[in-house]
C-alpha cells in the first residue's frame, strides 16, 4: 500500500525518495514523508566476500550481505538450507542452533565432543559454500518463540531464577563459547548475556560477537534504543550490534532507518531492522543506510 511517488537525484548528490500512503498497516504513515537515501556508487555493486562483512577497507564502498536464518529441525537439513541460501546469492547464514531437535539436541547439550563434532560440521558446511556463518542460541527469554533446546534457561542477573534455570544459561552460555571455537565466523549473544560470554569464552577466539537486543511487541522510541546501544557497546564484548524491533507503522520503520544512518556515521557496525509488515523496508533499505548485514527471513 505505500508507492514511490518521486525519485530525483540533485547534482549528484544524494537521492530523496518520496513514498505516499502507508506501509501496509492501518497505522501507516499517511500523505508524504521523505526519505534522504543515500546513492550506491557504481562500484558498490562489485560483490566482495570479506571473513564478515563490516571489516576491510572503509573508504571502499561494498554491497551489503545478506544473511538468511535456518531453523530446520535437524544439522542435516540446515546444512541443505545453507547450501541452497549460498546458491541464492547469500552471503551469511545463521544457523539457529535453539531449534534443533531429536538426536541433534542432545548432541549440543551434551558438553562433550559429540557438541564440538556437531558445531564444527555446521562452520565446516558454511566454509564449503563460501559464506559466513553466524551461531545463535536464542533462549526465550529474549524470544518467546525461540526453540526449545534452552528452555527453561533463566535470564542472567535474574535473583528468582532457580538453580536449574541457571544451570541451563550456563549450559547454552558454553554453546556459544564452544560455536566461538569451532570455526563460525560470528556469535550472537544477547544484550543480558553478554557479561556472561565476555567471562567464559577465550579470549583467543577468532570469531567475532554480534550483541543484540530484540523487543517482540513494539518499537520503542529513539532516547531509549540509543541508550540500549550504549550499553552494548559498553559490555566490551561487541564487534557489531543488532536491534530488532517490532514495527507498526512507517514511523517505527523510520526511526530504525535513522538509528542505522547514525551508526554508519560513527563508523560502529550496525544492524537495525522491524519485525513483522510494516518492517520489512528496514530489510530492503539496510544497505543504503549503512547497516552492517541485512536479514531475509
Amino acid at each position: 500500500q505505500h508507492q514511490v511517488t518521486r525519485c530525483k537525484s540533485m547534482g549528484g548528490g544524494p537521492l530523496r525518495l518520496t513514498l505516499r500512503g502507508g506501509l501496509g498497516t492501518p497505522g501507516g504513515l499517511q500523505g508524504e514523508s521523505g526519505f534522504t537515501l543515500r546513492a550506491f556508487q557504481q562500484d558498490s555493486l562489485k560483490p566482495t566476500v570479506p571473513v564478515v562483512p563490516w571489516d576491510g577497507d572503509k573508504k571502499k564502498k561494498k554491497i551489503t550481505s545478506v544473511c538468511v536464518s535456518l531453523v530446520a529441525p535437524s544439522a542435516d537439513m540446515m546444512i541443505r538450507d545453507a547450501a541452497q541460501a549460498a546458491n541464492a546469492g547469500a552471503r551469511m547464514v545463521e544457523f539457529r542452533l535453539d531449534r534443533l531437535t531429536g538426536s541433534d539436541a542432545l548432541a549440543l547439550t551434551s558438553g562433550d565432543d559429540s557438541r564440538d563434532t556437531l558445531l564444527k560440521r555446521l562452520a565446516d558446511a558454511a566454509l564449503e559454500n563460501d559464506i559466513c556463518a553466524i551461531a545463535t542460541a536464542r533462549p526465550k527469554w529474549e524470544d518467546p518463540g525461540a526453540g526449545d533446546v534452552f528452555a527453561g534457561a533463566g535470564r542472567p542477573g535474574d535473583s528468582h531464577a532457580s538453580a536449574e534455570a541457571r544451570e541451563i544459561e550456563a549450559m547454552r552460555t558454553g554453546v556459544l563459547c564452544a560455536a566461538s571455537e569451532a570455526g563460525f565466523a560470528c556469535i550472537d549473544v544477547e544484550l543480558d548475556a553478554a557479561k556472561a560470554f565476555r567471562a567464559e569464552a577465550s579470549p583467543t577466539r577468532h570469531a567475532k560477537t554480534i550483541v543484540s537486543s530484540h523487543n517482540f511487541e513494539e518499537t520503542e522510541d529513539m532516547d531509549t534504543l540509543r541508550a540500549r546501544i550504549a550499553r552494548m557497546w559498553a559490555t566490551g564484548v561487541a564487534d557489531v550490534v543488532k536491534v530488532a524491533q517490532m514495527a507498526h507503522n512507517a514511523f517505527d520503520a523510520s526511526n530504525l532507518l535513522a538509528l542505522l544512518e547514525e551508526a554508519a556515521h560513527s563508523n560502529q557496525p550496525m544492524v537495525a531492522l522491524g519485525m513483522g509488515p510494516a518492517g520489512l523496508c528496514t530489510r530492503i533499505l539496510a544497505p543504503v543506510f549503512g547497516a552492517a548485514f541485512t536479514f531475509a527471513a
